[in-house]
């Protein structure tokens, strides 16, 4: 698991993936050296592009018949179980239990 690290997760602004150059850096509280994840950080532009994007698509989010939309959090869930044999280590190891 270790050759995987650090894991970047990207923002997601109007459904693709965005990168900048900051971010904030989790660390192995085991090994303060080992960075084990890195979060991108929005600015000004990311946010008001995501805030753009988030008006655009709420009249059809509004629309969705409620049982639609609870069908999301499922989906999320079966994800992450499908990955469970990924996430468990990197959440090991970002909580220094290693």
């Amino acid at each position: 698991m270790r050759t995987q690290f650090p894991c970047k997760v990207t923002l997601s602004i109007d459904g693709r993936r965005v990168a900048t150059k900051k971010g904030i850096h989790s660390k192995d509280p085991n090994d303060p050296g080992q960075v084990v994840g890195v979060v991108i950080l929005a600015g000004k532009g990311e946010a008001e592009r995501a805030i753009t994007a988030a008006k655009e698509a709420f009249h059809g989010w509004r629309d969705t018949d409620p049982h639609g939309r609870a069908e999301y959090p499922f989906k999320a869930g079966a994800v992450a179980r499908k990955m469970r044999r990924e996430l468990a280590p990197l959440q090991v190891c970002e909580v220094g239990k290693n």
